[in-house]
């Protein structure tokens, strides 16, 4: 259901009822029957979700509405992005559904379940898509989200929302409280608090980069793990006090042991707002309990089916998280390899016990490699050495302290003991896992990964798996090797591929050859964190892990600013620039500049050494040939410097990136006759303040004969050039997916035309 690039059709959904029941007739079997209902209520869960959004009709428009502040906000320089649960929005009925909101310059940020009544102009949910990016528009959709926007005016004073709920959320507000007044380093208490209550927003880029290159993400969440030995700890403690204690208290120990470990779960989840991995750990522990107090003997992998069962009838979108398939996939492993056998003496077994918990690490670490690969782009390869410490010391050691930190700490002064030690124990932990990501090859980055390769791997994982018998273990485990290779190849000689990147307001191009990568801009970076340079075009560099140039067409921020991001991770990319940037060293682009990389020409067409304009119209253009097409970039000149291009130089192009994103102060009739197209690429946010592009501009392009493609509309844009017939990309037609704002595609467009 969720490969489907749109919701079936009712005629659809019977057409698949009535295959199933034939199937079922002739079959005898009630499987299809029983995968027609999951599909179904899949289907109609996310018919009902996508209802709740914004309506395109509504799109940028003021709303009244009240709610409370349903996880903590994000704050930074000048914005504080939260979650609102609705409660009340006049002009929709979506009680209970979420808004994305930021609230800009606000000098008291809201609070963790502060009920809020405000002005807030909403977007439908929308997101950048590029090659292997992350998909925004699909986390909004998971997560419940029905529209962004920002803050326009508080309507009345903030109050405390009476909902259960919202007081968890202040009570866990307070246990952060707690840890910022008395952790006085930021990253041993960002850590802390991920521990103890689920919130992570304290980490930083860099610890997310640490904990991704060491393959720990999952131990800075309250995971399964933490609360299945929680719980496990206060059942032994419990059952062993009660067998202690009179004889019908005795006879109940199993009942007492089980109703106390189920009760701290359900606490412990709490903190952590019952996210996916607790909901799964405590539905398992639920199960568990059922069948102890039953005293009978069930197959734990049933109990792991049924919990998996329970969670996708309660939401269906789970599988489409991350956290599902490695939560249970991790759990899975550890089921089928019967993790550790009792031996005859003490001493073997430790070593029986520290061998199984290295061989049991190694497998989870295979079995969800491709898992990994295809959610994060990438796998540690230290992550098998660096777990086999960090598990049992966070497991152990640092989540048990924490917590006693945590709880005391409140309401008895010898809790800051256990919190000094904690920060300690945490600040020792961080040290070492900087230590282990330091090395260039303590992780892998992949690209564009095909769906292929990850099938491949996915079927070698399994069965290079211990549990499983065949003598070809060995040559499956190889078969992991598939995720290694990239999802398409380097053009050939003579050949040229031009990505222009989805990078909202600014620009970034990527242009390959057979041996040789280019980089024409590199977007904006912004007083809010966001990076373009960073987080966008970095790993798209990473697919050939090369630049061998970068143009800096000239300074404005929308341009240049992910620039040093860009050379901080290609230090030896040589560089052109606009005669503005005096940033980044290289040199100046002046007209008549050459150069020839695997039968592909570069030229630098504009400015020369005498053109004196505006920063805009000094903007560096390029002129790209191949065999059978020729591509201009042409920054943000306007008419002054389209003028200057047209009189010096054959500008004649099949593909243009059209000049300063579409802005009706460029574009002008001679240039776009000069230029005459056959496509006209404009790099433009999805309906930005600025209205680009113009509607006389995309007149005007279409009235020259070109095809106008629109990187907010249609995500990245991939070219082709040097064959007999250019063929065009459009990333949010190839990653199509029901839950995808597509309202702007093309009707019929293809992924992959011809043009």
């Amino acid at each position: 259901m969720h490969q489907l690039p749109a919701l079936p059709s009712n005629l659809t959904v019977a057409a698949i009822a009535v295959a199933c029941a034939f199937i079922t007739r002739v079959s005898r079997s009630l499987y299809p029957v029983a995968g027609f209902v999951v599909f179904w209520w899949t289907a109609g869960h996310a018919a009902a979700e996508l209802s709740k959004r914004l309506p395109l009709t509504l799109d940028g428009q003021d709303f009244q509405v009240s709610g409370w502040v349903d996880d903590f906000p994000q704050v930074d320089a000048r914005r504080t992005r939260f979650s609102l649960r609705v409660d009340e929005m006049p002009a929709m009925s979506v009680a209970g559904s979420r808004l994305r909101l930021s609230w800009y310059n606000v000098q008291v940020p809201p609070r963790p379940g502060q009920q809020l009544r405000l002005t807030v102009r909403l977007r439908q949910p929308h997101g950048l898509m590029n090659p292997g990016g992350f998909d925004y528009e699909r986390w909004l959709f998971v997560n419940g989200y029905i529209a962004t926007g920002y803050v326009r005016e508080l309507q009345s004073e903030p109050s405390d929302h009476p909902s259960l709920s919202a007081r968890v959320l202040r009570w866990r507000a307070s246990m952060l409280n707690r840890l910022q007044d008395t952790v006085n380093k930021p990253r041993p208490r960002a850590l802390m608090a991920a521990l103890s209550i689920g919130e992570r927003s304290g980490f930083t880029d860099e610890d997310w980069a640490v904990f991704r290159r060491t393959g720990t993400s999952h131990l800075v969440a309250i995971s399964g793990l933490h609360i299945g030995l929680l719980a496990g700890f206060v059942y032994w403690l419990v059952s062993r006090l009660a067998l202690r204690s009179s004889a019908w208290v005795a006879e109940l120990h199993l009942e007492c042991a089980t109703v106390a470990s189920l009760s701290v779960a359900f606490v412990y989840a709490a903190c952590a707002g019952f996210a996916l991995p607790t909901q799964r750990a405590f539905l398992m522990l639920a199960f568990l309990a059922g069948v102890v107090m039953s005293r009978r003997s069930v197959n734990a992998l049933h109990t792991l089916a049924l919990s998996g069962l329970a969670i996708v009838c309660i939401d269906p979108l789970a599988t489409l998280t991350a956290s599902f398939w490695m939560s249970f996939g991790a759990v899975g492993v550890l089921l089928l390899a019967g993790a550790v056998k009792q031996h005859g003496n003490i001493a073997k077994s430790i070593r029986s016990r520290l061998a199984a918990m290295a061989r049991i690490q190694m497998q989870i670490t295979v079995a969800l490699l491709p898992v990994t690969v295809m959610f994060f782009g990438g796998f540690s390869v230290v992550a098998v050495l660096v777990n086999f410490f960090a598990i049992p010391l966070f497991s152990f050691v640092l989540v048990p302290l924490v917590l006693i930190a945590a709880f005391t700490a409140s309401f008895w002064s010898f809790g800051n003991l256990p919190m000094a030690v904690a920060q300690w124990i945490a600040s020792q932990a961080i040290a070492a896992l900087n230590w282990a990501a330091s090395p260039a090859w303590a992780s892998v980055d992949l690209v564009g990964v095909s769906v292929a390769a990850v099938v491949i791997a996915t079927l070698g994982a399994v069965l290079a798996q211990s549990w499983h018998g065949g003598r070809l273990r060995l040559v499956s485990a190889c078969s992991l090797l598939a995720v290694l290779i990239p999802n398409g190849q380097e053009p050939p000689h003579g050949y040229a591929t031009m990505t222009v990147l989805d990078v909202g307001h600014g620009l970034a191009v990527v242009v390959e050859t057979a041996a040789h990568v280019l980089l024409y801009d590199a977007g904006a970076s912004s007083i809010t964190g966001f990076d373009v340079g960073d987080a966008l075009v970095v790993p798209q560099l990473a697919r050939r892990d090369r630049l061998d140039m970068l143009v800096v067409s000239h300074s404005d921020n929308d341009h240049s600013g992910g620039a040093g991001a860009v050379l901080s991770a290609y230090s030896n990319a040589s560089v052109l620039h606009g005669s503005d940037v005096l940033d980044f060293g290289g040199r100046p682009c002046v007209a008549g500049t050459k150069w020839q990389w695997d039968g592909v020409e570069f030229e630098i067409v504009h400015p020369n050494r005498e053109f004196v304009g505006s920063d805009n119209d000094g903007s560096c253009v390029l002129k790209i040939v191949t065999a059978n097409q020729v591509a201009l970039l042409t920054g943000d000149i306007e008419v002054r410097g389209e003028a200057a291009v047209v009189s010096g130089a054959n500008i004649r192009a099949d593909v243009v990136v059209v000049p300063h994103h579409g802005s009706a102060t460029s574009s002008s009739a001679s240039f776009v006759n000069s230029v005459s197209p056959e496509i006209a690429v404009v790099s433009a946010g999805y309906r930005n303040r600025w209205g680009f592009p113009a509607e006389t501009v995309v007149a005007r392009w279409q009235n020259g004969g070109a095809k106008v493609l629109v990187t907010g509309e249609l995500g990245a844009i991939r070219l082709v050039l040097g064959g007999a017939i250019m063929q065009a990309q459009l990333e949010r037609e190839l990653r199509r997916r029901y839950w995808h704002n597509n309202a702007a595609l093309y009707p019929g467009e293809s992924a992959s035309s011809t043009l």
